[in-house]
């Protein structure tokens, strides 16, 4: 995987799009984290996702700051994916450890748009990076 940055003649035009993708994460690493004691009275294991979910994105929101590289932002489209994934899956059907599916909630909804947003910017950059 290349670690590339964004290159230099890019990186002015390009630091509003990387402030945005550090946002979405930084959403999402907040939101994540004002539910981790709910969910931890749901569940130790769904607490522990919560709680990894929180440091994973709050690593990435600070890290497509510091080194807009390319793998950097590989990690943060990938994460949001499956962080938006992970969350349409438990709503069709039940989570492991789970006593039914999850419902949708307006805080889901905006964590997860939060996520596209993220995705969506993080598509933006690694286009500009191509040779």
């Amino acid at each position: 995987m290349s670690t590339r940055s964004i290159p230099l003649s890019n990186r002015s035009s390009a630091r509003p799009i990387v402030m945005v993708v550090s946002a979405g994460l930084a959403v999402s690493a907040v939101i994540h984290g004002a539910l981790i004691g709910e969910h931890l009275r749901e569940a130790w294991q769904f607490g522990a996702f919560f709680i990894a979910s929180t440091a994973l994105l709050a690593a990435l929101a600070v890290a497509v700051v510091v080194a807009p590289k390319r793998g950097v932002l590989v990690a943060a489209l990938a994460v949001s994916v499956a962080m938006i994934a992970t969350w349409a899956l438990f709503r069709i059907v039940p989570p492991p450890f789970g006593e039914g599916v999850e419902q949708v909630d307006a805080i889901g909804l905006w964590c997860k748009a939060a996520e596209v947003v993220a995705g969506v910017g993080c598509v933006a950059l690694l286009r500009r990076t191509r040779v």
